[in-house]
């Protein structure tokens, strides 16, 4: 009896260890802060409240022309009112950087850095996403209209993904369609053609995918590669060829995704050419080289392998600052959502299942609770790096040497290395460390496979393996940070002072860890993220 009662007591602790890690709850905890209601329908009047009518539309473009009246007052009350329109002035206010008048670009750049630098320029976000997550749960009637009018306004590549997920998890694949998003396939704003090509294009119907095709032609190709995309899964063999035309045509980071979905589709017939540095002829020989592996493969791919969305992040961000003794976790909005605090040196931490955080730091390797608690723990020596193997195994470095427990915590091998700040173990299953010559490979058995040389400068810090054979890795000494391709071949750099933790985010962008902070760099090395640190950070990942 008394085992009884022990074993349900387990059970309600686990139970409310998952709620509070529940993204769910935590929607609602943040909606509810902001005095948002929760239901549906007050999920749909905040929405609602948040789309621009036509009448606001005039008028924001009419304020916009009016940062070039010749009349000193008037430019500046216009100023005035778009600023006060804030997120939602936004896109035009970028429009209006490619005017003519002098005076209206700066005051429009002008106005655009202030709402950047304004409160919550990051965190607003973080609203508009839990709302839209949660209408996927509620799934009241009139959410697909009311998110349709409402995507014009989203100007962030997160919100606009995740009120695509909504639609397409509200619109089932079989049965009737909602008029509403057939209408959209016509609509005079990009976006909401895209979306409701993003939904219909993989509907079971062949009729309605009929309807999607003649937007693989659209004049915007941000509908192009909607409509392409969800042919695709939709099973349209023939959205494969405009699809792979688009990586003439569209931004670089976009040509990206479109590169990585690619991949996935061909697996091992996959072209050794890559998009590189986006250039144009990098861009042409890369087209032909997907060109020639359709006319081979085209007829044989499996599209099952590009369906849907990869599953979304929470969009929590952990943070190892090894001189202040202290890991953390954060959401996108910057606030810390908890925190452990007097570890001794942590090197490494991760997020494991049961809301559990495998940390390294001079002690060994350990497990804890969110509060600090250590519910199991190992001995190592002087570790700086860990993992948590798919098969349960726990991988563990330190500067000389590399090792795998079981999960009893028994070691399986250990083998010396000539010493490396940046370790890591491979998806498939090879070690890599970095030396000044580059990043070397090994297998378990300790045997060198090769060497990807890499740039000769000293204080190569951190490593994470990428598809497709590339490597992103970061220097402390330069503040580099650099993909590489299997030769070595630089494809992307950005720079970060004192970079040192890398991880790839799954739109291409990558965080950086560093001295009193991390930042999100966008694929053209711009800072789109930040979140201020006490001290330096030595590792950080998202999940």
């Amino acid at each position: 009896m008394r085992r009884c009662a022990a074993a349900v007591m387990a059970l309600v602790i686990l139970g409310a260890l998952g709620r509070a890690d529940d993204p769910i709850a935590e929607d609602e905890k943040l909606l509810r802060s902001q005095g948002i209601a929760n239901d549906g329908p007050g999920l749909l009047d905040y929405f609602r409240k948040q789309t621009l009518s036509e009448a606001d539309r005039r008028q924001i473009g009419q304020w916009i022309v009016a940062l070039g009246d010749r009349r000193f007052a008037t430019r500046e009350k216009a100023s005035k009112e778009l600023l006060q329109r804030g997120r939602a002035a936004r896109p035009f206010l970028r429009a209006a950087l490619q005017a003519e008048d002098p005076e209206v670009r700066r005051r429009a750049q002008d106005c655009l850095d202030e709402i950047e630098r304004g409160p919550g320029s990051h965190g607003d976000t973080a609203i508009p996403l839990a709302g839209a997550r949660l209408l996927r749960q509620r799934a009241p009637a009139q959410a697909i209209t009311v998110l349709l009018a409402y995507l014009p306004q989203a100007d962030d590549a997160d919100i606009e993904e995740t009120i695509l997920e909504t639609l397409v998890s509200l619109s089932p694949r079989t049965g009737r369609v909602d008029p509403v998003l057939l209408s959209a396939l016509e609509d005079s704003s990009a976006l909401r053609r895209g979306a409701a090509a993003w939904v219909l294009g993989r509907h079971g119907e062949a009729k309605i995918r009929l309807a999607v095709q003649k937007l693989l032609t659209d004049r915007a190709w941000e509908v192009r590669y909607r409509a392409s995309y969800a042919l695709l899964v939709g099973g349209e063999r023939s959205a494969l060829s405009p699809l792979i035309d688009l990586l003439m045509d569209v931004p670089l980071s976009r040509a990206w995704v479109i590169e990585d979905g690619l991949y996935r589709l061909a697996g091992e017939h996959s072209p050794s050419t890559s998009l590189g540095d986006g250039s144009r002829e990098m861009r042409a020989a890369c087209h032909k080289a997907w060109r020639g592996w359709l006319e081979s493969h085209g007829t044989k791919v499996e599209l099952a392998r590009l369906e849907s969305t990869p599953d979304r992040m929470l969009g929590f961000t952990l943070g190892i600052e090894y001189n202040t003794s202290r890991v953390w976790e954060c959401g996108l909005d910057g606030k810390t959502r908890w925190e452990i605090r007097n570890v001794q040196g942590p090197m490494d931490a991760w997020v494991v299942k049961n809301n559990r955080v495998l940390l390294v730091d001079q002690n060994g390797i350990s497990e804890r609770d969110f509060q600090g608690k250590i519910l199991w723990t190992a001995k190592v020596s002087d570790p700086n790096g860990c993992q948590r193997l798919p098969n349960g195994h726990t991988f563990v470095s330190s500067y000389s040497s590399v090792l795998e427990l079981d999960r009893e915590g028994k070691e399986l091998y250990k083998h010396t290395i000539p010493g490396s700040n940046a370790i890591r173990m491979h998806r498939n299953g090879t070690i890599l460390y970095v030396r000044a010559e580059g990043i070397v490979r090994m297998d378990r058995s300790g045997k060198q496979l090769g060497t990807v040389p890499l740039p000769r400068e000293g204080m190569w810090v951190g490593i994470e393996d990428l598809p497709n054979d590339r490597y992103l890795v970061a220097n402390s000494g330069s503040g580099r940070v650099v993909e590489v391709d299997a030769t070595g071949k630089i494809l992307w750099e950005g720079k970060v002072a004192g970079a040192c933790g890398v991880t790839r985010l799954p739109n291409g962008h990558t965080l950086v860890a560093a001295p009193m902070h991390v930042v999100q760099l966008d694929r053209e090395g711009k800072v789109v993220w930040e979140k201020k640190a006490e001290g330096y950070v030595r590792r950080v990942h998202r999940r």
